[in-house]
C-alpha cells in the first residue's frame, strides 16, 4: 500500500475515532463527568476485537462474550498490537503483552465494571455504523479501533500513571 493511502486511512481512522469516542464516553460517564478507565478501555478493546473477528468470520452467529479461536485473527491481532505499540510508545520498547498481563492482575478497582456482552449488545451496532460511514470494512474498523484504544489509553493512562478517571474536556486537549 502506498504511503499516501496509509496516511489517508490513518486520517480517516482518527476521524472515525473522534466520532465514536463521545458515544463510548457518554455510555460510561459518571455523575462527576469522569469515566472509569478500566471500563472504557475494555469496552473499546472488546469492540475492536469483535470487529477483527468479524473480518475473518462474518457469518458466524456466536453469542456475545464467547471465547473463540482463530488463526487468522491471532495473526492480524499481532499487527494490531504493533500499531498500538507504535501509537503509544514509539521507539520506547514497552511490551504490550506485559501491560495486558499486568492489567489482568490489577486490583478490582481497575477492572471493567461492565461485562463484554453488555458492551457488544449496546454498542457494537453503533460502532459498526460509524466505521461503515467512514468506508471501513471490519478489518479496517479494527484498525480504527486501535486508534480509539490508543487515544483512550493516552487520556486515561499516560505512563507511568496507573489507570485513572479523567474528564471529557481533557480528551480533546491531548494529542496522540
Amino acid at each position: 500500500m502506498p504511503l499516501s493511502d496509509l496516511r489517508e486511512k490513518l486520517k480517516k481512522g482518527r476521524i472515525a475515532a473522534a466520532e465514536f469516542i463521545p458515544i463510548l464516553w457518554a455510555k460510561f460517564i459518571t455523575p462527576d463527568g469522569s469515566v472509569h478507565a478500566g471500563t472504557i478501555l475494555s469496552a473499546a478493546g472488546w469492540l475492536t476485537g469483535t470487529s477483527l473477528y468479524r473480518a475473518f468470520h462474518p457469518k458466524d452467529d456466536i453469542p456475545p462474550g464467547t471465547v473463540i479461536q482463530s488463526n487468522e485473527v491471532n495473526k492480524e491481532w499481532e499487527s494490531l498490537i504493533y500499531l498500538f505499540e507504535e501509537y503509544n510508545f514509539g521507539n520506547v520498547r514497552v511490551l504490550v503483552g506485559r501491560l495486558i498481563m499486568s492489567a489482568l492482575a490489577a486490583s478490582d478497582e481497575h477492572k471493567p465494571r461492565v461485562e463484554m456482552s453488555y458492551v457488544q449488545q449496546d454498542l457494537q451496532a453503533q460502532y459498526n455504523t460509524v466505521m461503515k460511514k467512514h468506508g471501513f470494512d471490519y478489518l479496517e474498523g479494527a484498525r480504527a479501533g486501535v486508534v480509539i484504544c490508543s487515544l483512550l489509553f493516552n487520556i486515561t493512562a499516560p505512563l507511568p500513571k496507573i489507570l485513572i478517571p479523567v474528564s471529557l474536556p481533557e480528551l480533546w486537549r491531548r494529542e496522540l
